[in-house]
């Protein structure tokens, strides 16, 4: 019995390597990029209401300026809207499938989002990739990006050492 066990073993394990198993090899994201959206023009706004839900996340306050009633400032905005247009659906496991190179970003539509009380942006150092885009099978984005910038922020020191300042970011 042990040696028809071990001789059904060896033969799986030989059956195994003589004949691996070939699985459907995934696209890559870029590769589903193209195929959902042929005809994609980023220029054309999405179709239907477009409700864009907007966060910002306050990574480093780095320098606050009185004197210039500016504040220097790091942070992260995320977007997140739907488009019909990149839908898509493949035998995968994949969550979602991530814009990773220029070329990708560069066919997507995003929103133009800006900071009206911006005086000034300078680059982030380029330790890890300064945005992210996903795209989700029903056609949700997830777009992060982020900025370092100097914001104008009115101050009254008036009850210093007892004042608050409210320094509001208009997008």
């Amino acid at each position: 019995m042990k040696m028809m066990r071990f001789g059904l073993l060896l033969l799986l394990v030989l059956e195994m390597v003589a004949y691996p198993t070939i699985a459907a090899e995934q696209p890559s994201d870029s590769e589903i990029i193209a195929r959902i959206a042929p005809n994609y023009n980023r220029q054309d706004i999405p179709k239907g209401k477009v409700t864009i839900f907007v966060q910002l996340y306050i990574k480093d306050v780095m320098k606050i300026d009185i004197d210039a009633n500016t504040w220097d400032v790091e942070f992260i905005i995320r977007q997140q809207w739907e488009d019909s247009r990149l839908q898509y659906s493949i035998a995968d496991t994949r969550e979602y499938i991530t814009a990773s190179t220029l070329g990708d970003f560069a066919t997507i539509w995003v929103p133009d989002t800006f900071i009206t009380n911006s005086r000034a942006e300078t680059a982030v150092p380029m330790e890890r990739a300064n945005k992210l885009l996903r795209i989700f099978p029903y056609g949700k984005i997830m777009y992060s990006s982020r900025y370092r910038m100097t914001l104008a922020c009115p101050m009254s020191l008036s009850k210093f050492p007892f004042d608050e300042q409210h320094s509001h970011r208009k997008l």
